[in-house]
C-alpha cells in the first residue's frame, strides 16, 4: 500500500507527523499533490477543540488551505500537473486535510493558479477569501465585484489586517463601496494601498466616535472579524439606530447583548464551512445557518473559485503577505506562532513538496 506523510490528530489536543495511506479517489474528485499548506487560526482551534467543545478525534488529518498540482485528474476537466489551490474542512472528515503530501477534493472546489502567482502565494488564499465573499455577498447586499453601482455604502471592517480582512478590503474596492478599515496603525499603509478609503486605529479610545463622525451616524454594515475582547459591543455601537443596520461576526453571538446596545441591528454569526454545501454537525449550531445543507452557498463559492483566477491574473487581487515557517514537520511551530499572536498582516505557510 502506497503511503504518505501527514499531520494527524492524536485526540488529546495535538498531533504529529505519521505515515498514512494515500487517499482513495471517489467519483467527482481529483487528487492533488500539495506543495504548500497555509495556516489559519481555525487549524489549531479545530485540533485543540477551541472552535467547538471537545477535542478533534484521533486519526484525522489537520489543515485547510493548500496549493499544489493535479496528480490524478480522475476524468475531470483538470489536467495532470495543472496548478491549483483551494481549501477543505480539515481535522473533521477521514483522510481530508491539507497538512499532507496528497489530498483528494471535489473537482469543482479548486481554482486554477495563474502564472503570475506562485504556489506559495496561492496557498494563502482560499479560506480567507471564501469567508470574505460569503460575508459580503451571501449575507450582505453588496454588488458583486466589477458590478458596482452609483450608491457607495460605507462598510466597516474590524480586524482589517487579518487574512480575511485584507480580502474584504480588496473586494470592497472592486464592488465600489467605501471601506472603513479598523486595525493597528502599523498596517494602515498596506490597507490604504489595498483599497481602504478610511483607516482607524483600534487602539484609539475614541475609535467608535471616529466612525460615527465619518459616517454621520448612518453606518449600515459592519463586519467583525475578531469578534472577541469586547469588539462586538463596540462594533455594534458604530451602527445606525434604525432599521437596516447589519452586523456579521465570525463567532457565536450574544444577540440579547447586541439588542441591548442597538435593537435595530440584524446580527448574524457565520462560519465559512457552509460553502461546502453540507449540513454541519450539532456542535456548529451556535452559528447561524448551519443546521441544514447549503447548496446556494456552495454554488456561489464555485463561482468565486472561477472568478479568483481572473482577479489574480488581472492583478486586481493581492494575496496575503507570506511568512514561510518550515515544512510539515513544523506544524506545531506554526500553531504556536498563531496562538501567541505573533502573526500580523501575514500568512504562515509550510512547504510540503519541492518543485516551485
Amino acid at each position: 500500500m502506497a503511503m504518505m506523510r501527514a499531520f494527524v490528530t492524536d485526540g488529546k489536543g495535538s498531533g504529529s507527523i505519521e505515515s498514512v495511506p494515500h487517499p482513495t479517489l471517489h467519483d467527482g474528485e481529483i487528487l492533488v499533490k500539495i506543495h504548500y499548506a497555509a495556516l489559519n487560526p481555525g487549524d489549531w482551534k479545530l485540533v485543540e477543540g477551541d472552535v467547538m467543545e471537545g477535542l478533534a478525534p484521533p486519526g484525522l488529518i489537520a489543515g485547510c488551505d493548500f496549493a499544489g498540482t493535479v496528480e490524478d485528474s480522475n476524468g475531470s476537466h483538470w489536467k495532470k500537473g495543472q496548478r491549483v489551490g483551494g481549501w477543505v474542512h480539515g481535522a473533521t472528515y477521514e483522510g481530508i486535510g491539507s497538512f499532507a503530501e496528497l489530498m483528494n477534493i471535489e473537482a469543482s472546489l479548486v481554482f486554477e493558479v495563474p502564472q503570475n502567482i506562485s504556489l506559495q502565494q496561492a496557498s494563502t488564499i482560499s479560506l480567507a477569501f471564501a469567508t470574505a465573499t460569503q460575508a459580503m455577498y451571501q449575507h450582505m447586499p453588496f454588488p458583486e465585484p466589477y458590478q458596482s453601482k452609483n450608491d457607495r455604502p460605507d462598510f466597516l471592517v474590524y480586524g482589517a489586517s487579518t487574512s480575511v480582512g485584507l480580502y474584504a478590503v480588496q473586494l470592497g474596492k472592486l464592488s465600489g463601496i467605501r471601506v472603513i478599515a479598523v486595525a493597528s496603525s502599523k498596517n494602515h499603509g498596506l490597507l490604504k494601498r489595498l483599497g481602504a478609503e478610511v483607516t482607524i486605529d483600534y487602539h484609539d479610545e475614541d475609535w467608535v466616535d471616529q466612525v460615527k463622525d465619518i459616517t454621520k451616524g448612518k453606518l449600515k454594515y459592519a463586519f467583525d472579524i475578531i469578534a472577541d475582547g469586547g469588539s462586538l459591543e463596540k462594533v455594534t455601537s458604530t451602527l445606525m439606530k434604525r432599521e437596516g443596520a447589519q452586523l456579521i461576526a465570525l463567532s457565536p453571538l450574544n444577540k440579547d447583548l447586541i439588542r441591548g446596545i442597538n435593537p435595530y441591528v440584524k446580527a448574524e454569526s457565520m462560519i465559512a464551512f457552509t460553502v461546502f454545501g453540507r449540513a454541519l454537525g450539532d456542535e456548529y449550531r451556535v452559528f447561524d445557518g448551519t443546521g441544514h445543507e447549503t447548496p446556494k452557498e456552495k454554488r456561489a463559492w464555485e463561482m468565486y473559485l472561477r472568478l479568483v483566477t481572473e482577479m489574480l491574473g488581472r492583478g486586481d487581487l493581492e494575496t496575503n503577505p507570506v511568512r514561510e515557517i518550515g515544512t510539515l514537520d513544523d506544524v506545531l511551530v506554526a500553531f504556536r506562532l498563531s496562538k501567541e499572536g505573533r502573526l500580523s498582516a501575514e500568512k504562515a505557510v509550510l512547504k510540503v513538496a519541492d518543485g516551485e
